[in-house]
């Protein structure tokens, strides 16, 4: 199975904003609580996975941008991101 085919990768198909499923299993106690933090913000589980999953990558990809910025010419950054060869 190519892994856009595997259940976690799963799409449907484009248009409507391109809108993708993701699907997987987690533990029903943590289910329980995404529901009570949802409800606590008028917000359906889906809702409120999708602004913690966009929180979430925002701040990964700040923490992303500021090493490549902040490492340029650093041996520990690669040379195709900036980095230098020793």
């Amino acid at each position: 199975m190519a892994p856009h085919e595997s259940p976690m990768f799963s799409r449907r198909p484009a248009g409507a904003g391109e809108v993708g499923e993701l699907r997987g299993n987690c533990p029903k106690s943590l289910l329980s609580a995404l529901d009570a933090l949802a409800m606590a913000r008028n917000l359906d589980r889906t809702a409120y996975v999708n602004q913690v999953l966009d929180a979430h990558v925002a701040d990964e990809v700040h923490k992303a941008s500021v090493l490549v910025r902040t490492l340029r010419g650093n041996p520990f950054l690669p040379d195709d991101l900036g980095g230098t060869s020793e």
